[in-house]
């Protein structure tokens, strides 16, 4: 009885596998491609032999077809691994399906074979592409608030700020599907406190322009070929002529901005991008920067501006009008486990990022006598892991950036340091609103214009958050969801021209790093989340004199939401409390 239980519970079954010699051989037989036709620009009930309605330019390899001429020939013929007279490949077929939808230039790519009945063996191939829209308008308003200065805390109010966005974007520029983008933005930032006679109602105002245009094939200047300084990584040993065609591409991008901080400055920003962008089918992507290049003019600053560089003297090598120039290379790499045993999947990345200036072009005689030109290393690192289980994820993120200013320079210049605080960082502060160090915070004074900007030349962070289901209250639209998360970081300046207590120093590491804790909702849509963050400062850097920092914030069931709402304890925000909102999540 026993045993038969046992085989009841365990039952085992005999399994036999006889292989059948197939009746119909000709399934395995080599098929030569005879003919390609390409129609670019395909609509219903088109066939190729209509000559009438299209248009034929017959290249080596295949028959370019079209009623208007939307794409040149050329482009057709970088993205096509597949030719007359080869022999047929699933893998070429497949590479060329492709390489033509990630162009996004056509709505459908459609690969149809034909056995030619003329011919024993042989097969023709169409090629039906479906434009897509060649003009993408995005227009966008954005809202935020942010504390006295330029602290971001919606909830203490004293600041309101909006934003105007257009993008215009055209996916095929001169028929190369070549992508040209141009992006607008105007904004500008109202005081909304009490404010004085002698106040401004306007606190500060932006206006920008940026155009980034992305060619689906590399460019290299051809002194560049001839002196072999290509970087190893955008042209493997193998095969290299495919690796162009398929996984490389060329960008350019250039912007300029002019910002305006009443009573304290104006800025105008140019940039300058070019380089190339490489990825291979391990998900890793190189990316190397030719020319990296900006130039920042800091002009009209006011008496009050010129005060606070003299109480911060270290301020001065960072907020003056700068030039960079020189090179940059990054890489990423993604690897994914969609079938761990313990979770759904698994997800970690890795970035890293390096470039310079001075060093390269600044050695060129019309550059090197530049007054304002200076002089850097600069690499930063980030990895992240994410782990996905059925209604709960765990992710973790760290960061670290350093820059170090070369000859006399004393500090990056200020577009080039890191910040910490936000939306995406340190969530219990202020945007820029940590370090450097143990800095002391500004004094926060109502209707005064404080200058509150915190940036340095070397960060560190750890980022953890936990996210869980609360309630799915649209089906497959919208799902609530929570987390609770903890950021540990600080930035700070390099020991070399550094001040007081804004120098790093190993041995005040953790005496000077801060903590922050809250909770947050995510409005997950599938396609976008949005999301708020409530965070809590518990261990404060500029009070590291004083329990290395450590203070709960003073807050109980009783007074929590007046403490976060009421007008009358702005103070205590500013030192114990930040509210973010956001798109997405943090990383």
């Amino acid at each position: 009885l026993n045993e038969a239980q046992r085989k009841k519970d365990s039952p085992t079954v005999k399994l036999a596998l006889v292989i059948i010699k197939p009746e119909d051989t000709t399934k395995l037989n080599k098929y030569r491609i005879n003919k390609i036709y390409v129609v670019s620009d395909f609509r219903a009930n088109d066939l190729v032999t209509d000559t009438l309605n299209l248009t034929q330019i017959q290249t080596k390899d295949f028959t370019h077809l079209y009623h208007n001429y939307l794409f040149k020939t050329s482009l057709l013929e970088r993205n096509l691994t597949i030719h007359n007279g080869d022999v047929y490949k699933q893998d070429e077929y497949y590479k060329t399906l492709n390489n033509l939808t990630k162009l996004r230039v056509w709505q459908s790519v459609v690969i149809r074979i034909i056995e030619n009945l003329d011919s024993i063996n042989k097969i023709d191939l169409i090629v039906e592409l479906v434009p897509g829209k060649k003009l993408l308008n995005v227009n966008g308003l954005e809202f935020n608030y942010s504390s006295a200065g330029s602290n971001s805390n919606a909830i203490a109010g004293s600041l309101f700020g909006i934003s105007l966005n257009a993008s215009l974007e055209n996916r095929n520029f001169a028929k190369e599907a070549i992508k040209m983008n141009h992006n607008i933005r105007f904004g500008i930032e109202f005081n909304n406190t009490n404010r004085t006679a002698s106040s401004n109602i306007i606190n500060s105002n932006e206006a920008s322009y940026s155009n980034n245009i992305t060619i689906p094939k590399l460019l290299f200047p051809k002194w560049l070929v001839s002196k072999k300084l290509i970087p190893w990584f955008l042209i493997p040993k193998k095969d290299k002529e495919s690796f162009k065609r398929e996984t490389a591409e060329t960008f350019i991008n250039s912007n300029f901005s002019y910002n305006n901080r009443l009573n304290l400055f104006n800025l105008q920003s140019i940039g300058l991008n070019y380089g190339y962008i490489a990825r291979d089918k391990r998900n890793r992507q190189f990316s190397f920067k030719l020319l990296n290049a900006d130039y920042s003019f800091l002009y009209n600053q006011s008496d009050s501006f010129t005060k606070i560089l003299d109480n911060n003297p270290f301020l001065r090598y960072s907020y003056n009008t700068s030039f960079a120039i020189g090179m940059g290379a990054s890489y990423s790499s993604i690897y994914r486990n969609p079938k761990h045993p313990k979770s759904l999947s698994r997800e970690r990345s890795f970035k890293l990022n390096i470039e310079e200036s001075g060093l390269t072009w600044a050695l060129l005689p019309p550059l090197s006598n530049i007054s304002v030109l200076r002089r850097f290393t600069k690499l930063d690192i980030e990895y992240k892991y994410i782990a996905n289980y059925k209604k709960r994820t765990l992710a973790i993120r760290g960061f670290l950036g350093v820059g170090i200013p070369l000859f006399k320079d004393s500090a990056l210049p200020f577009f080039k340091q890191f910040f910490g605080g936000g939306s995406n960082s340190m969530r219990g502060w202020p945007l820029r609103g940590i370090g450097r160090g143990s800095q002391k915070l500004t004094p926060l004074v109502n209707n005064v214009n404080t200058f509150n900007d915190r940036t340095g030349d070397m960060q560190l962070e750890i980022n953890a958050e936990f996210r869980h289901d609360i309630a799915r209250i649209l089906p497959n639209l919208l799902t609530l969801k929570g987390a609770v998360f903890a950021d540990i970081g600080n930035v700070w300046n390099t020991p070399i021209g550094a001040f007081n207590e804004t120098q790093f120093k190993f041995k005040n590491l953790l005496k000077e790093v801060g903590m922050s804790v809250g909770y947050g909702f995510r409005f997950d849509f599938t396609y976008l989340v949005l999301r708020t963050d409530f965070g809590f400062r518990i261990k404060r850097p500029e009070t590291s004199d004083v329990n290395n920092g450590w203070k709960l914030p003073d807050f109980g069931f009783n007074d929590i939401f007046q403490k976060i709402l009421s007008r009358n304890f702005r103070q205590w925000r500013y030192e114990n409390f930040n509210f973010s909102f956001g798109i997405n999540y943090p990383f």
